[in-house]
């Protein structure tokens, strides 16, 4: 029988998809994010926007346990959240699980937990979403930066006006169009150099 493992974000949608996929499969959780920028410091390279993630603390066991499932498996599902972050966070285990595994991956989503759902799913699988991806690493960028309007920098960078205090985006916020003011030249920037993330650069933690 072909052995197949399918990985969500949490711990609880896993056993309640358990209950309703045959014996042939396999469900484990990431619990969220395996990988982060911290918000310690800006971890990018703004010369060319290139970002620094890092193995979240405590993850080490989470990702070995993925990674043994995943090696004994025949497909690896990859059913984290359809939003950017769900994205991410497939991409992130994708690139973890390594080169043996490339072969073996498969991205669904679903937007009910229901057989049917799931069935669909699995009947339908598509390639990881890099622009997705993309737009995910650059709001962790934005909100790691925190005080942005302290750094004149970061505001060239985004080509954003002085701003005081911190600067937040959730999941699925859409960045509003600043209002003209006098005196400031509010037409769109273009940067080619940030249209896309191209070699992101994974590092383990220091300590």
């Amino acid at each position: 029988m072909s052995k197949k493992l399918l990985i969500v974000e949490s711990a609880k949608k896993a056993k309640t998809i358990k209950g309703m996929l045959g014996p042939g499969y396999t469900v484990q959780a990431t619990s969220g994010h395996i990988l982060e920028m911290p918000a310690d410091d800006i971890h990018a390279d703004l010369r060319n926007f290139t970002p620094t993630l890092h193995l979240i603390r405590g993850k080490g066991k989470k990702l070995a346990a993925l990674k043994k499932a995943a090696a004994g498996a025949d497909t690896v599902y990859l059913a984290t959240d359809m939003d950017r972050e769900g994205e991410a966070i497939a991409q992130h285990v994708a690139e973890r699980l390594g080169r043996d595994a490339a072969d073996k991956i498969r991205r669904i989503t679903f937007t009910a937990i229901t057989k049917a759902d799931l069935q669909a799913a699995l009947a339908a699988p598509r390639t990881i979403n890099h622009p997705l991806v993309e737009a995910q690493t650059a709001a962790r960028a934005v909100v790691v930066t925190k005080y942005c309007g302290e750094n004149g920098q970061i505001r060239s960078l985004f080509g954003l006006l002085p701003v005081r205090g911190r600067l937040h985006l959730h999941r699925e916020t859409t960045p509003k169009r600043h209002q003209h003011q006098p005196g400031v030249d509010s037409s769109p920037i273009h940067r080619p150099d940030m249209a896309r993330f191209s070699s992101t650069v994974y590092t383990e933690p220091e300590n």
